[in-house]
This record gives structure tokens, sequence and C-alpha cells, in this order.
């Protein structure tokens, strides 16, 4: 296997032997554990199912989340059971105060409800406190994922074009170095991290829901070290940063693809790469990761079509949380 230890990478993309991942779980490569990778994948299956469904036309919160929601909160709904419309336990109208919160808590619900309508106010306020989220003793760690991964939604909404990505780059990067932080706050189990995590229709809710996972399968493996588990968080969150370069119709294509559109999708790790090779505070791995994550173990991936002995093992990982 490559020693990536002395590698340092150039502006020009790798084109020999550098990498690839194991984008089928099923035949991991040499850094991921092929019993570790498979039981992760079906974990993740094993959650979604058993997550719960959710009112039409509003979005979860937990009720952790109250301190952070300022005085000019979103209006807040409960959940009760038995109930088709959820009812009304906070206006917005009123400042949310300790009070108001005390009042909220009595009816000890682990979840309250908000209106899709307001996510874009509920996503500001969670990304102001973003950094009091992530130190705050005594939150659950999929809870304090969750309350991220809806704080970036909006900012990172906000920065998807190509005349935004210097800022893209920045809000990706503090995303991902926020998520590995609240995962070392406090032990975390696969199964409560994908129960919890925000599943939204959105290139912001895939990106941190893989940055999560890509961190948390990196502690499964055994790498503890918190700088090296955000550099891996932030290089989750670029790992599709080349997408931005390509037609909106070709990088949301779904289904059946024809051959010259799937080309030119297949273009968008090399695109990443070149985005970033040349930017002095990442690490050789954290661009593996973006021009890596799509290669296989048996040599068919793109971009380049390498086996699993030269693939970075933080690639590796990406390949098995992004498939």
């Amino acid at each position: 296997p490559r020693d990536w230890s002395s590698d340092v990478c150039s502006s020009d993309p790798p084109t020999n032997n550098f990498g690839r991942c194991c984008r089928s779980y099923s035949s991991a490569c040499s850094p991921c554990a092929p019993g570790l990778g498979r039981e992760f994948v079906v974990q993740i299956a094993v959650a979604d199912k058993s997550k719960g469904a959710v009112a039409n036309g509003f979005i979860e919160i937990p009720s952790a989340a109250l301190p952070f929601l300022g005085s000019q909160a979103c209006n807040l709904f409960a959940p009760f059971p038995g109930q088709l419309t959820p009812t009304l336990l906070h206006s917005k109208s009123i400042s949310l105060g300790a009070e108001q919160i005390a009042q909220i808590m009595r009816h000890e619900l682990a979840t309250l409800l908000v209106r899709e309508d307001d996510l874009g106010l509920l996503s500001s306020l969670m990304w102001s406190a973003a950094n009091k989220i992530t130190a705050a003793p005594d939150i659950a760690p999929a809870e304090r994922i969750y309350m991220l991964q809806v704080g970036a939604w909006h900012v990172l909404e906000q920065n998807e074009h190509r005349r935004c990505v210097s800022r893209y780059i920045d809000v990706a990067q503090a995303v991902g170095k926020l998520i590995a932080r609240a995962l070392c706050q406090g032990p975390a189990t696969s199964i409560d991290l994908f129960r919890g995590v925000f599943r939204r229709e959105s290139h912001a809710a895939d990106l941190t829901r893989i940055a999560a996972y890509t961190v948390l399968l990196a502690q499964k493996f055994g790498i503890a070290d918190g700088r090296t588990l955000e550099s891996i968080g932030e290089g989750a969150m670029l790992h599709q940063l080349g997408k931005l370069f390509l037609p909106r119709d070709q990088r949301e294509a779904t289904g059946r693809i024809e051959q010259r559109t799937r080309e030119q999708l297949e273009r968008y790790p090399k695109l990443g790469y070149e985005q970033l090779c040349e930017r002095p505070d990442l690490e050789v791995g954290q661009l593996m990761m973006v021009y890596q994550h799509c290669e296989h173990a048996d040599g068919t991936g793109y971009p380049v079509g390498i086996d699993q002995d030269e693939i970075h093992p933080w690639a590796a990982i990406l390949a098995v949380t992004s498939t």
C-alpha cells in the first residue's frame, strides 16, 4: 500500500495509481475492515426504517435546542400523540425567555416541531449559536449533530454557486470542524446518529450527513486524535466541491443517465481537486478525499480507475459513507 506520509500534492491531478475507494463496501479496501464497513451500512438501513414520521409541513428540532434559539424564535409546536395537527406551544410574537422555555420543558417532549416555512430563520438562529452548541455540556451527540446540520443548511445553500466558491469552501471547512468537535464531545452510537440525522432533499443536508457519518466511521476505525478528525470532517464537507462547476442539470441528474452526461458528471472529483490543490491550509489526505472518493476497490471507479492499495485511508472511509 502507498505510504501517504511524505506525499505532497501538485496542481496537476494525480494520473498514476493514486487511489481507489471502496465504493462498494462489500469489497472494502485495505484501510477499511470489511466487516466494520458492512456493519456500518447495515446500521444505516436499520435506523432509516425505524425513523418515525413527521407531520407534513413541519420539521423536528430537539428540545435541547431551545436555549440556543434566542429571544426571537420561530413558532414552536408539539407533536402530541394521537393528534393529527401539532399543537402550538410558543408563538414567535412572544419573546422566548427562561420562563417560556421552562413552560415548554414541563411537557417533557424530546422533540418539537417548526414549520418548514421557518426553516431559513431556524437555520440562521442555529448557525449563529453553532460554537455554543458544539461546546455545550449535557447534549446528546446525535442532537448536537442535528442542530449543527440545521444551522449549516441555510449558509451552505446560500453559497452553493460557482461565484461564491471561496465563501463556500470557508463555510464547509468550518462546518466540518464543528461536526468533528461535536462527535469528540462524547461517545455516539451509529444507530442514534442515523435516527437523529437531518433529512432533507438538499445538497447541504447531504453534505453534513455524510460528514457526520465519515467522522463517526473514522472513530470506529480507531482514529481518536481531535485534529485528525477535524481534518477528516473538513475533507468530507469539501468532497463534492467540483459539482459546483458542472451545469445544474448534470449535477442534479437522477435515474438512468446518458453516457455523455455521465462522462461529464464524472469530472467533478478532478474539478474539485483542481480548485483546492494549491491551498496551503489543506492536507494531502483531505485533497485525496476530494479526488478519490469515487474510486472502487476493483479498479472500476473514476476519475483514474486505480485499485485499493493506492487509495488514501481517509478517502476509503469517505467512499463508504458517501455511497
